[in-house]
């Protein structure tokens, strides 16, 4: 790293002389391993790919405009670099030394090609023991690992390191198709016996189910669909027009939502697959409180668009490769679980509803306009228990109702990928509209 040191000190006194006075370099460098399977009955059907890449980006700014380059290997300070003719920008000033999260977890070697073809050829057989007539398309396990530093003229000098692995499946059974996409800090987290299980049951529903459905009562949702609800409000929990979101969607008594409910993002959450104790530009991450029991706290913001008036900043610039600059955004983003309660307990309290596992896109939400349509598909409930599949139907309503209609949160916190992270744990909601049929196909 001393050669890196060395050229940023070269380049920022070579961009200097172009009146460029603010500069960040930005340098990663990272490992990965892919395994791929096809189906059992396809001869051949094994991909395994390695890769080492990397590369660096440099953001610079003066006061008539600013740049920004990327690149393999390390920057040559010399050039050539493209005109400054971007708006010209701040770069946040360091204020301390930066401490690296703790990454001792995310030491051990990638995972070798005999074991992830183990883990992954456990699937279908799995699959099949559930559904007999059940048979695997694709499956695809990465794991990766990377370090990156960024240094700046404002003071900035921190290191990155993370590790993270993406497991994708898709199987189909007759007319009906599932893909799912999962991330985990390691590859051995993931339960590739309960996804066949999973699998299972959704394919199933997606066969037998009835369609159209639109008899009123409590629904309970599954994380995997609380977490399309969640991103559904991004623009409510993201960014400064959160506030304008909120005051429009407030009920009589001035809470947006529940007292049940809590939404947190963490960038440093402990075991989160893209925890970091820095985002993108250097700056802190911690846990930022968005709505805490109903009351809505701030939006996450970056310091840029932080005051007293809008809130605290976060570090909550993501730079998921070297060749974007970074952007706001969540990092882990979740529902506050309810230790205390059981997804049984939510479902068996349901005397006549619907239990809805997942959505089969991601909808049709207007927060500015206090509007939602989701296509699901589940079990309808009676008396607490499931009484019949459903495959396709569509719920709607106010999203403020949405908000202040959870009347159980459950403890079974799960995390789905979408760049980020979204957690969800169960919840059952009331005062929710069905509006019919819903002829969509599962979501990838």
């Amino acid at each position: 790293m001393i050669e890196l040191e060395q050229r940023f000190a070269h380049l920022v006194t070579a961009l200097g002389q172009r009146k460029l006075e603010e500069v960040e370099l930005y340098a990663k460098e990272g490992r990965s391993h892919r395994v791929e399977i096809g189906p059992s009955s396809r001869p051949g059907g094994l991909v395994e790919v390695r890769s080492e890449e990397a590369g660096w980006a440099v953001r610079a700014s003066g006061r008539r405009g600013s740049l920004f380059a990327t690149g393999t290997g390390l920057p040559d300070p010399s050039g050539p670099w493209p005109e400054s003719r971007g708006e010209p920008t701040q770069l946040p000033v360091a204020r301390g030394a930066a401490t690296e999260a703790d990454t001792s977890d995310r030491e051990a070697p990638l995972m070798v090609e005999s074991e992830a073809i183990d883990r992954l050829g456990r699937f279908e057989p799995a699959l099949r023991k559930e559904l007999a007539d059940a048979r695997l398309i694709r499956a695809v396990l990465d794991d990766g690992k990377s370090r990156a530093r960024l240094l700046s003229s404002r003071g900035m000098d921190c290191t990155q390191r993370s590790r993270a692995a993406a497991l994708y499946l898709e199987a189909v059974a007759g007319d009906a198709r599932r893909a799912v996409q999962l991330a985990a800090p390691t590859a051995i987290d993931f339960n590739i016996e309960g996804q066949a299980r999973q699998f299972a049951t959704f394919l199933t529903i997606a066969r037998e189910g009835a369609r159209g459905v639109s008899e009123p009562g409590e629904m309970v949702f599954a994380p995997t669909a609380v977490a399309r609800l969640l991103q559904g409000l991004l623009p409510l929990l993201v960014g400064g027009d959160g506030w304008r979101i909120a005051r429009h969607l407030r009920g009589r008594k001035g809470h947006i939502a529940s007292h049940r409910l809590t939404v947190v993002d963490d960038g440093a959450l402990a075991g989160g697959v893209f925890r970091t104790a820095t985002d993108g530009e250097g700056v802190p991450t911690r846990e930022v409180v968005l709505i805490e029991q109903g009351e809505y706290r701030q939006p996450l913001l970056s310091w840029r668009e932080a005051s007293p008036a809008h809130g605290e900043s976060s570090g909550c610039m993501l730079r998921p490769s070297w060749r974007e600059p970074p952007q706001p955004g969540p990092t882990h983003l979740y529902v506050r679980p309810d230790v205390d309660v059981s997804p049984a307990a939510l479902i068996s309290s349901v005397a006549t509803g619907y239990y809805w596992l997942d959505a089969l896109d991601g909808g049709r939400f207007d927060p500015a306009g206090d509007r939602f349509e989701l296509p699901v598909c589940g079990f309808r409930l009676r008396r607490g228990e499931a009484s019949e599949p459903v495959a396709a139907a569509r719920i709607a309503g106010s999203i403020g109702k949405l908000l202040r209609g959870v009347t159980g949160v459950a403890r079974d916190l799960s995390f789905f990928p979408r760049g980020y992270m979204l957690g969800a744990p169960t919840l059952l909601i009331e005062g929710l509209e069905l509006t019919g049929d819903a002829d969509q196909t599962p979501p990838d």
